[in-house]
């Protein structure tokens, strides 16, 4: 049996690109297409459970409304606010990032105007959208 397995779509450029150098090198390997034979419901759970987050949003409480809350916030917010909060947040002169990493002797970087610092600023504002996966992965756990 192959060491390595490979999960994506068929067609998706990355996974044609990794297949390829596979081929390329003599690596075996088995090949999990999502798009014909989905996702088995025991492979997920192991995935969601060695990520460990979903206990914190699965359990009964006070807080688990809050938690899913603010998970699925950022999916019910249009694109425009969403573009605005970044900005406000991000600002390198009084944005309330680098106001917080100020109050703690950090000087904040520009994060919309620096080159350097843009990328990681978009992928941080990229994760504001991670709520319908987390309610998704969440609806799996409880079947």
């Amino acid at each position: 049996m192959p060491a390595v397995s490979v999960y994506g779509i068929r067609n998706c450029d990355t996974i044609s690109k990794a297949r390829t150098w596979l081929d390329s090198h003599g690596v075996a390997y088995d090949f999990h297409d999502y798009k014909v034979a989905g996702v088995d419901a025991d492979d997920l759970k192991r995935w969601v459970k060695a990520l460990g987050w979903e206990v914190l949003l699965n359990r009964a409480g006070r807080r688990a409304g809050l938690f899913r809350t603010l998970f699925f916030l950022p999916k019910m917010t249009p694109p425009v606010a969403v573009g605005i909060l970044f900005l406000l947040l991000f600002n390198g002169q009084n944005g309330l990032v680098n106001g917080a990493l100020r109050t703690v002797g950090i000087p904040g970087p520009s994060w919309t105007t620096d080159p350097a610092w843009i990328k990681p600023g978009l992928i941080l504002m990229s994760l504001w959208t991670v709520g319908s996966s987390v309610l998704i992965l969440l609806a799996a756990l409880q079947n």
